[in-house]
């Protein structure tokens, strides 16, 4: 079960008017197999709003062998 919107900002401590700002490494893989993806972002809650800034991205390509032991996966 997920936690209500409410029962999730008294987990993260957030009062009416407080403001928070999370750093996030966010890493993805796709079914592309083209690479890994990674973000690092700032989320920043201002009262009610949620704002997010993308600081660096980056592609890491799989090498030859990365890509057929994923193939060989599906």
């Amino acid at each position: 079960m997920q936690p209500s919107i409410c029962k999730l900002n008294r987990m993260l401590n957030f009062s009416e008017n407080n403001n928070k700002t999370f750093n996030v490494v966010g890493v993805m893989s796709g079914t592309s197999l083209d690479g890994l993806d990674i973000c690092f972002c700032v989320f920043t809650r201002n009262n009610e709003k949620w704002v997010y800034k993308i600081l660096k991205s980056a592609t890491i390509s799989y090498n030859k062998s990365i890509i057929e032991r994923l193939s060989s996966a599906f």
